[in-house]
Order: C-alpha cells, then sequence, then structure tokens
C-alpha cells in the first residue's frame, strides 16, 4: 500500500509477519495500532499481530465476526497486544476489515497494561 493510504487503528491488515526467533515470515492479519495521522505523515504503520490460537493467552484479545465494523475474518483470531511490529507501508499486502471501536479500546487496554506506571 502507499503512504498515505489512510489507513488508521483497528484496521486489520495481511502483513508478512516475522516470528520472534526472527527465522521466518508468514503472511498474517494484524491490526493497525498507529493512528492515520502517523500512518499518513510517514512510510511506516505500527501493528498487532494477531493469531487463530484461540487459547486465552495474556494481553490478547478475541475477535469475532460480530467485533468488526467492515470485512470479514476466516475464523476467530486473537489480536496479540505484545506482539509489536512498525512495518513499510508497502509491505502491507490489503486491508481485509475494522474491528468496532469496543474492541479497539479492549486491545489498547491489553497493550497499555505492557507499559510501565
Amino acid at each position: 500500500m502507499q503512504s498515505g493510504h489512510g489507513l488508521k487503528a483497528g484496521d486489520i491488515v495481511l502483513v508478512p509477519f516475522p516470528y520472534t526467533d526472527q527465522t521466518a515470515r508468514k503472511t498474517r492479519p494484524a491490526m493497525v495500532l498507529s493512528d492515520v495521522t502517523y500512518n499518513r505523515k510517514g512510510r511506516d504503520v505500527i501493528v498487532l499481530g494477531m493469531t487463530s490460537n484461540l487459547e486465552n493467552s495474556s494481553h490478547s484479545v478475541l475477535v469475532q465476526g460480530p467485533d468488526l465494523a467492515s470485512g470479514s475474518l476466516i475464523a476467530p483470531t486473537r489480536v496479540k497486544a505484545d506482539k509489536v511490529l512498525t512495518i513499510h507501508q508497502s509491505l502491507v499486502r490489503k486491508q481485509v476489515g475494522t474491528i468496532k471501536p469496543t474492541i479497539l479500546d479492549q486491545v489498547l487496554k491489553e497493550f497499555l497494561a505492557l507499559l510501565p506506571n
């Protein structure tokens, strides 16, 4: 995607997400964390990884079909607030949906819980 596309926090995109050991990447959904102003001004976008592994892991939020304001997911998915990636917008393959504001608030709460008070 080109810079200035207008990605906003809560958008779900497909990106090449690296494994934590950096041995490989896998195209997977990710939720945009950075706001639209940041995304329009620069070339990067900040995203949180998502997984179809539904085990209730700490610092994650379950997202299902009714939780989307637009678009769709192939299966229920967890947004992992502790899997942060800054990636060039040109590497975003496509946007597949947007989560509802109430779910975005839950994700932001989980993300902020990772930071010192």
